[in-house]
């Protein structure tokens, strides 16, 4: 299934193993190269191939190899064009201090959100996986207000409440992942101040305290939050080295949306997991307070073929960034996620739920209203 949607514009991709490019019809200018601890394939002449591109507005550099994102600082240093970079996910557990992008001349830098966890440096750094020009630094913001050491204890009580008394060895990702989800469902509420738009619904919260900030900890801690929240959340329990699944925060922009979700590989292939959406969009919540009852999977460890099912998961589920063309055509099937469910429940784990809500919150339906 390939699916085009007009209007967007498309990079060049370069892979330096492979220096064979072509262009796109809708050339955004920018071209992307993508590094693999192959930097000796970027000889002079290739860059003088690159610095000729007719139309060439910006450079991102790609790599999960912080040396390699240096080390092209250096080897594109002369071309006179807006640069940027992005780190992948190593999904290593090791001391990431060694991060710090001041000296480097990139405008624009993301890391992978959970690196936080291990120490990486702040400075000049975007905590997400989308490059692109924005105005909004919550991210950045909730990224560096706390303290590595207390967000580390603060997942790892967490996952100790998930899978405890659970034989590890015993579980897949998919277990994992719906693990997790559930623990999410069962205790948060998404609200969005004293007005949550969703899908064509307001639902109001006339006492809905002034926060500073919706970030993980106050999810974590006070169990509502938004989005960004939930993603965050969702990486960070994922990635914990006593889970060890492989997931990455996603923000979409494209198409004017702007919501957050995670991608988790398993066995090497990108599926959306949308724990916000699989509350606010659950068939079993409370009446008029967007808090679940009931495990629901419509949005965990789905592909291309639920991101295109209409034009409201088109424009918050196509992320702009690397992980959009990975991620898998089809979900995976839902009897494999009824399966695991049915393992776990065998285990002791129960998908139903009967914590209230935080807030009260009630609805309004109006048509007219933007969804997310």
């Amino acid at each position: 299934m390939k699916i085009k949607i007009h209007g967007i514009k498309e990079p060049i991709k370069i892979h330096l193993s492979n220096f064979n490019f072509t262009f796109p019809e809708n050339f955004s200018g920018c071209v992307r190269i993508f590094a693999n601890n192959d930097l000796d394939l970027l000889t002079s002449d290739k860059i003088e191939i690159i610095k000729n591109i007719s139309g060439l507005k910006e450079i991102v550099v790609v790599s999960n190899s912080f040396d390699d994102i240096k080390e092209l600082d250096k080897l594109l240093a002369d071309l006179n064009c807006e640069k940027k970079c992005e780190l992948l996910n190593d999904y290593k557990y090791i001391d990431r201090s060694n991060i710090d992008f001041s000296d480097l001349n990139y405008k624009y830098a993301t890391i992978p959100f959970d690196y936080i966890m291990y120490g990486v440096k702040s400075n000049k750094v975007d905590i997400s996986t989308t490059i692109g020009e924005k105005n909004d630094q919550r991210a950045l913001d909730t990224a560096f207000r706390y303290d590595f050491i207390e967000l580390r204890n603060m997942i790892s009580k967490i996952v100790d409440e998930i899978f405890y008394d659970l034989d590890m060895n015993s579980l897949d990702d998919i277990d994992k992942s719906i693990l997790v989800s559930n623990w999410i469902q069962k205790n948060m509420q998404y609200i969005d101040g004293e007005k949550s738009n969703v899908n064509g619904t307001i639902y109001y919260c006339d006492n809905y305290p002034k926060v500073e900030r919706d970030d993980v900890f106050n999810l974590a801690y006070n169990h509502y939050g938004v989005c960004s929240s939930f993603a965050q959340l969702t990486s960070l329990i994922l990635n914990h080295p006593s889970v060890g699944c492989k997931a990455n925060l996603v923000l979409a922009n494209k198409l004017g949306a702007a919501h957050a979700y995670c991608c988790q590989q398993i066995d090497g292939k990108y599926y959306v997991v949308d724990n916000t959406w699989c509350i606010t969009r659950n068939p079993n919540k409370y009446d008029e307070s967007l808090k679940a009852t009931e495990f629901f999977d419509g949005y965990l460890l789905v592909g291309k073929d639920k991101i295109f099912e209409n034009e409201n998961t088109i424009k918050n589920h196509t992320p702009n960034d690397t992980y959009f063309e990975d991620i898998e055509e089809y979900s995976i099937t839902r009897n494999l996620i009824q399966n695991s469910v049915e393992k776990l429940q065998l285990m002791g784990v129960e998908f139903s739920y009967d914590i209230e809500p935080v807030f009260k919150q009630y609805t309004l339906s109006n048509d007219n209203i933007k969804t997310r």
